[in-house]
């Protein structure tokens, strides 16, 4: 009998852990199946760029040429002799029955199963939050932000207004940080398309804390003067406490403020997946093999795996591409391991190179207590780019793609 290996999640742990197993897998007992509800593995850490991307017009062959900027279909990432792609919604996990439940699939059993769902937007139940605000969690959420931008300043230039115009990033994490930085450029563009006067639009960005993009005090000074720079009005320490289709309320300490917001886009909460929550009953503790702590069948990684931080174990691993990408190939060797009945090996986090683009070719780059600024560092962040390109693709296919991807993305600069 057949026993399946099943992969929830196409994200970078999913991926990784997919085709490594694809690779070294020779047990023809074991059938390998991924499971994702979108047919798209989605390079997010360039969604910024799509939402903010310039477009002469906007066309669906425009959208099209956006979207494939960060989103390659799965079809193309896998063996499909040795790996089955899934494309369905996952309903319920029964650990005790193992199985997997879908919307439109019947159950599946498994014989070992990964977690690697991802994440989803957290409004934290701020009135009006989600209503009026755009997310940027998805290709989907990234073309709305594009064209949504467009249409606002063409209705602009239809009744010939040039009124005020503002514009929030709520949350000043990485992707805040990134879209409002290249939101700078994306106006100007937009103005003289539409013949608008630039300054009479204002970007502010929202943080609830003392620190952007994580950084740390000495990278937030650098980042906040570069911002300022920009022209970007930065609220630190500052929550957002309510949402109209019109207004935003902050909160600093025990000051509240009214803000105009015409557009707001909402990058400053994520939660994990809703279903591994309603399974597990909360973060999904791993030890240091990556398994659940309810099953050595189970493994989890990227943003579903509560895995301590060596420099602050009192807190998670960060939702960061590059930790679930080396966490799938944890899981690859491991599950192996399991499988031939040999010695399991600990994921060791190390240290990473952190890499924020911050507007117009500039960006800041940390590695510990290192920290690095330029414009020669956004190039970096392109070559980091390619790299993972040429590991999930054809060499000429990745190097194609890269060009064609770093040439729509430097019309924005």
């Amino acid at each position: 009998m057949v026993k399946n290996i099943l992969i929830l999640g196409a994200g970078f742990c999913g991926l990784r852990t997919a085709r490594l197993l694809s690779k070294r897998l020779k047990d023809p007992n074991y059938k390998i199946t991924i499971v994702d509800k979108t047919p798209d593995h989605v390079f997010r850490a360039d969604l910024y760029e799509v939402a903010t991307a310039f477009n002469k017009e906007i066309t669906d062959q425009c959208l099209t040429r956006l979207a494939n900027t960060v989103a390659t279909p799965i079809d193309e990432l896998i063996d499909h002799d040795k790996v089955t792609f899934l494309r369905d919604e996952v309903t319920k996990i029964d650990p005790k029955g193992q199985k997997i439940h879908f919307k439109s699939h019947k159950p599946l059993p498994y014989e070992y199963l990964v977690l690697a769902l991802g994440s989803a937007k957290n409004y934290y139940d701020i009135p009006g939050l989600e209503k009026h605000s755009f997310g940027l969690k998805n290709v989907d959420d990234a073309l709305a932000i594009n064209c949504h931008l467009d249409q606002f300043f063409h209705k602009l230039y239809d009744k010939k207004s040039t009124r005020p115009v503002s514009i929030t990033v709520g949350g000043g994490g990485a992707t805040g940080v990134e879209t409002a930085a290249e939101l700078t450029t994306a106006i100007i563009n937009l103005c003289k398309k539409y013949h608008y006067p630039s300054e009479q639009v204002t970007i502010q960005l929202v943080e609830g804390t003392s620190e952007l993009a994580a950084l740390g005090p000495r990278g937030t000074a650098i980042v906040l003067k570069r911002l300022k720079k920009l022209g970007i009005k930065v609220h630190l320490n500052s929550f957002i406490v309510q949402a109209t289709p019109t207004k935003i309320t902050i909160k600093t300490g025990e000051k509240t403020n009214i803000l105009r917001s015409d557009i707001t886009i909402w990058t400053g909460g994520v939660q994990v997946s809703p279903l591994i929550t309603k399974t597990f009953k909360g973060p999904l503790k791993v030890d240091r093999h990556l398994r659940t702590r309810l099953s050595k069948r189970i493994f989890a990684g990227g943003d579903n795996a509560y895995f301590p931080d060596p420099s602050n174990p009192r807190r998670p691993l960060p939702m960061l591409a590059q930790i679930a990408n080396d966490e799938g190939s944890t899981i690859a060797h491991n599950l192996l391991a399991t499988i031939r009945k040999r010695r399991l090996i600990p994921y060791h986090h190390v240290p990473y190179l952190y890499l924020l683009p911050l507007g117009r070719r500039y960006a800041i780059l940390k590695y510990k207590n290192f920290i690095l600024k330029g414009h020669w560092l956004w190039f970096l962040r392109r070559l980091v780019t390619l790299k993972y390109a040429l590991s999930i693709l054809p060499f000429f296919t990745a190097l194609t793609r890269w060009h064609h991807t770093t040439k729509i993305f430097m019309k924005n600069d």
